[in-house]
């Protein structure tokens, strides 16, 4: 979905790994941003430059919004659907964990739910490098961990409740970043070790 600055997004989960980036994208398009987090996030979300943040654990959201182009929930599952009420007609929601939706009132909304698939993408991936250097995108890292300690950084995870991700660092071996037919990606020449680091977060294969 294409957007610009008469665009609405709303995020939930925006204070997450996905998130907190969609939420930076969204206003480097020029989109109007509604960021969906508990309220300890929100400081964070207001300095990456949500316009509006709301604070599920006093208020549901798609109880005070209406007539949003899009819908990105990082959240998804069965409750996903809840959403499809903030949406304007012809407006479009992305579960990234896909739940029930009847096509029948999808129809009826006028609304698009879209599940998110995800591929590599060298082009995308060297595009969005160059949004990071530029420092127009910001990578939020709350915690760090050495390799050894990889099972604590996934513990870390599970138990929520943070801005950004974690990372485990430690000798990995040469990072490749492929796309979508398995060949080095064209225009991302050179991408350094100290790079995968960055987007070791976001769809990076190992060798």
């Amino acid at each position: 979905m294409a957007l610009d600055s008469k665009s609405t997004v709303l995020i939930n989960g925006a204070a997450g790994g996905v998130g907190h980036l969609a939420l930076q994208l969204a206003k480097w398009k020029g989109a109007r941003v509604i960021a969906v987090a508990s309220g300890a996030h929100e400081t964070f979300l207001r300095e990456l430059g949500a316009d509006e943040f709301i604070d599920y654990t006093k208020e549901r959201p798609e109880e005070v919004v209406r007539d949003v182009d899009l819908v990105l929930d990082t959240v998804g599952g069965p409750d996903s659907r809840r959403f499809l009420r903030t949406l304007k007609r012809g407006g479009s929601l992305y579960p990234v964990y896909f739940g029930q939706f009847d096509d029948e009132e999808n129809a009826k909304l006028g609304v698009t739910v879209t599940a998110v698939s995800v591929r590599s993408s060298g082009a995308q991936l060297a595009e969005l490098q160059s949004l990071v250097d530029a420092g127009k995108i910001r990578v939020a890292i709350d915690s760090r961990f050495p390799l050894a300690d990889a099972r604590a950084a996934h513990e870390r995870v599970a138990r929520g409740a943070y801005p950004g991700q974690g990372r485990a660092h430690g000798r990995l071996g040469k990072s490749r970043f492929t796309d979508a037919s398995g060949g080095r990606p064209q225009g991302a020449g050179g991408l350094r070790d100290a790079d995968a680091e960055t987007w070791g977060r976001l769809a990076i294969r190992w060798s």
